[in-house]
This record gives structure tokens, C-alpha cells and sequence, in this order.
């Protein structure tokens, strides 16, 4: 019987090598991406090749991480986290991300949710469209951000947004938070989800200095 070849471990010098090659692909697409998007007020069209691999690889990152969740719960399964925190004082007017009025009630996932469409693609969703979102998600009482996700991956055409929507997500690491990531965070009243930025968060409609413990990070993609 054949025996598969041993694969050769990499040096170090190889690693670097790979990773900064990586980081300039990386960089050079962004670099293509803001370009279109100047240009033509939209990010460049995605090729049938492209998203399919982008929903291969959501899908494999969403059942390994259920995997990694139900190994570490013994086996069990994991119920997602509910999200219902509401704000604890009156949010001022004239915010420049949404609330989706998470002032008054517990759609704080939603709104993150929103926070990060709009910190990408510049589409700001309304009161309205955010409460019809926490709704979809089953959020009566709070929703999780899975259910959200899954809610808005599902019925993105009935938020009027055109043709950008919501490609991919997965969870990621609590552990290695990057900035652009809805995050879910346990407050002393309450679970909560806010979007993650460079020193801070953004939750119930500004900027704040992060509070609460992270449990949860989602990392999502927004496209044609």
C-alpha cells in the first residue's frame, strides 16, 4: 500500500516569508477594493468562483466552531448566548452610528450588527429596519448573534440596501478581538453586543472605552 509522503516542516525563514507574502496580497486587494469603490461609489464585482469559496469557507469556520464549542462543553450542546442588554441612560440625539432603539429595547445584536454594515459599506439601516431584524432573529426578549446573522443572511433583500449583502461570518477567537468584529460582552445586567474599534467600542450609538468581559467575536463579510 502506498504511503503518503511526510510533509516537510517549514523554517521559520519560510514562515516569515509566507506571512508577509500573504500580507501584501492582502494589502494589494484592499488597496484594488478602495480604489473601485472611489471610483464607481461601489466595492468591484465578485466572480462565481469567489463567493462560492466564501460560503465554503464560512460554512467549514461555522462547524468547526461548533465543534470546538461542543468539545469544550463535554460533548453538549452549546445554546448561543442571548444578547439583551438596553441601554442604561437616555442615548442623546444626533448619533452618528445606529440605535435601532436599543434604548428601550434588547436589540442591542442587531444594532451591532448594523454598526458594522454601516462601518463597511457606508449603508445605514433604520430604527425600523434594525427592530424588523431583531424580530427575524426571534428577539422578543434578546437575540443572539448567531440568530442575527442568520436572520440577515436570509432575508437581506427585504432591507432595501441593493445588491450588497451579506456574504459570510464566522466566530472567531474571544481571545484575539481585532477591531471590525461583533463582539459579545457580559455586563453585570446583562448580555450585550457591540462593534469593536481601535481603543474602544462602539455601543448604543457611540464610542466607549471597552467594558464588560468578551465571550464571543464574530467576523463577517459584506459584498455584492
Amino acid at each position: 500500500m502506498a504511503v503518503a509522503p511526510r510533509k516537510k516542516k517549514r523554517s521559520p525563514a519560510q514562515v516569515r516569508a509566507g506571512q508577509a507574502f500573504a500580507a501584501g496580497g492582502r494589502a494589494a486587494q484592499a488597496a484594488a477594493r478602495s480604489a473601485a469603490i472611489k471610483k464607481t461609489g461601489k466595492p468591484p464585482p465578485r466572480s462565481k468562483a469567489q463567493k462560492a469559496a466564501s460560503q465554503k469557507w464560512a460554512t467549514a469556520g461555522r462547524a468547526a466552531q461548533a465543534a470546538a464549542r461542543a468539545k469544550k462543553a463535554g460533548g453538549r450542546a452549546v445554546t448561543p448566548k442571548v444578547r439583551a442588554a438596553v441601554a442604561p441612560e437616555l442615548v442623546l440625539p444626533g448619533s452618528g452610528w445606529p440605535v435601532g432603539c436599543n434604548d428601550i429595547a434588547p436589540t442591542c445584536a442587531s444594532v451591532a450588527v448594523a454598526c458594522h454594515l454601516q462601518a463597511v459599506t457606508g449603508f445605514t439601516m433604520s430604527d425600523e429596519e434594525i427592530l424588523k431584524l431583531h424580530k427575524l432573529a426571534g428577539g422578543d426578549s434578546g437575540a443572539s448573534i448567531s440568530n442575527v446573522l442568520e436572520a440577515m443572511s436570509c432575508h437581506w433583500g427585504t432591507f432595501g440596501h441593493g445588491r450588497i449583502r451579506l456574504l459570510s461570518f464566522f466566530q472567531a477567537d474571544e481571545q484575539f478581538i481585532l477591531a471590525g468584529m461583533v463582539v459579545g460582552i457580559t455586563l453585570p445586567h446583562a448580555g450585550h453586543a457591540v462593534l469593536s474599534c481601535p481603543n474602544g467600542m462602539i455601543s448604543w450609538g457611540q464610542f466607549m472605552p471597552w467594558d464588560g468581559v468578551p465571550d464571543e467575536a464574530w467576523a463577517l463579510e459584506w459584498g455584492l
